[in-house]
């Protein structure tokens, strides 16, 4: 199954939380969890409303694997994967977000790292540039125990040097990564990743 959207989800006390209603529109799901994510930078508090949407719809979303650990951190991984073919060139990409603990200046604290990969896998038009799009956020609890955005991010990388493009349109491999680590406990991760590709015909969207 293809997909390009990946989350783990949970609440640190369930006693607490609401749930609400999933829509079937996956689009609707996507379309509410980066609006909150477009109008909370880093720092916000979310609402309670907030907090509901996310806490229903991270998990219906889904990962790989999700765990609580001893402080209730939530740990996990989610994978996505793409293919297309167009405009000269066929590819396939592969991301994952990974959350673990991770042992740093006497402290336990969680760290998360999301990644995509590209690969050529056909066409013969060559590749003039390679964009990287992310959409990350991070949610947790506040030293003041209150629900917030830890870490909220729209990243772009973009590769149109010869050297990375060179190996590319050879059949190699383009990555592109980010990463954040926290101290606080966090209950909520969402990862998105999409990347174009142009050539001499047009713009490829993965």
């Amino acid at each position: 199954m293809e997909k390009i959207f990946t989350a783990i989800g949970d609440f640190y006390n369930e006693a607490d939380a609401q749930l609400i209603d999933v829509p079937e529109n996956e689009e609707e799901i996507y379309a509410a969890v980066e609006e909150i994510m477009d109008n909370c930078p880093a720092g916000s508090v979310l609402t309670k409303e907030q907090v509901a949407i996310l806490r229903a719809y991270l998990p219906a979303i889904g990962c790989d694997e999700a765990t609580r650990d001893e402080n209730y951190s939530l740990q996990g991984k989610g994978t996505v994967t793409k293919k297309a073919e167009g405009c000269g060139i066929a590819v396939e990409a592969t991301g994952e977000l990974n959350v673990e603990s991770r042992w740093e200046q006497h402290h336990d604290r969680k760290q998360w790292a999301g990644n995509m990969n590209v690969k050529r896998v056909g066409g013969e038009a060559e590749v003039k540039e390679l964009t990287f799009n992310f959409y990350y956020l991070s949610i947790g609890i506040s030293v003041n125990n209150e629900p917030i955005v830890l870490f909220c991010e729209h990243y772009t990388r973009t590769f149109n040097d010869p050297y990375h493009l060179a190996d590319f349109n050879g059949g190699g491999t383009a990555q592109a990564s980010r990463f954040d680590i926290s101290k606080h406990i966090q209950w909520g991760f969402y990862m998105k990743c999409t990347c174009s590709v142009r050539t001499d015909e047009g713009t490829l969207l993965v």
